[in-house]
């Protein structure tokens, strides 16, 4: 094994047992995916800050036109994924998704809710995901690299075999736009602004309400 084969393997070995460590809590645990999926995202977040991935100049080019050109990209590709993910998805209406479903019912629960429906995604998925597990290092490897970090991405918001499948084709559609620009701050941004306008406006009436 190379030297940066073995620097990828180390860096994903503290990540990869963390998601088989919810994986297994998903399908065989009675916890509250609630506070499973906090601390999972939870976890990711420090282990990323830890090795100090977490830099707002270095990651968030705000002035910088080129930034936000990468952000228009990634939007575009999540977008299209996520139309073409829902469009076979209408297709077989009787194949069971298994969708991880989050349950909050108070206050606070809404609030851990936000957080990790949020905030939380964009830092910890782009950077395990995207950054962490696509491999640059030639383009076979790059597109097998990108299918199986969009397959982890999938496991993570669906357990049935076809909605796993599915979920898949969304993941696909962070790790298209990554490969595109390379540009990993652009994917966060882009996420969250997905993720804000999915489950924002629903936070927002609920406390509203």
């Amino acid at each position: 094994m190379g030297k940066e084969a073995k620097a990828y393997v180390s860096k994903n070995i503290f990540p990869m047992l963390t998601f088989i460590t919810y994986l297994a809590l998903a399908l065989y645990s009675s916890f509250s995916m609630l506070y499973v999926n906090f601390f999972f995202f939870a976890v990711l977040i420090a282990y990323f800050a830890y090795r100090g991935e977490y830099s707002f100049r270095a990651l968030f080019d705000v002035k910088s036109g080129a930034f936000w050109k990468n952000v228009g990209i990634s939007l575009l590709f999540i977008v299209g994924a996520f139309l073409l993910m829902t469009g076979v998805q209408s297709l077989f209406p009787q194949l069971e998704l298994g969708e991880i479903k989050i349950p909050a019912h108070t206050p606070f629960e809404m609030v851990l809710f936000a957080v990790q429906t949020i905030i939380f995604p964009p830092l910890a998925e782009e950077m395990f995901y995207r950054k962490y597990l696509i491999s640059f290092r030639g383009r076979g490897i790059m597109w097998m690299s990108a299918l199986f970090s969009s397959i982890l991405f999938a496991a993570t918001h669906a357990l049935s075999p076809f909605g796993i499948a599915t979920y898949t084709i969304l993941g696909m559609g962070f790790a298209c736009a990554y490969i595109m620009h390379k540009n990993i701050g652009a994917n966060i941004m882009a996420h969250f602004l997905t993720n804000l306008i999915a489950n924002g406006t629903a936070i927002a009436l609920y406390f509203l309400h």
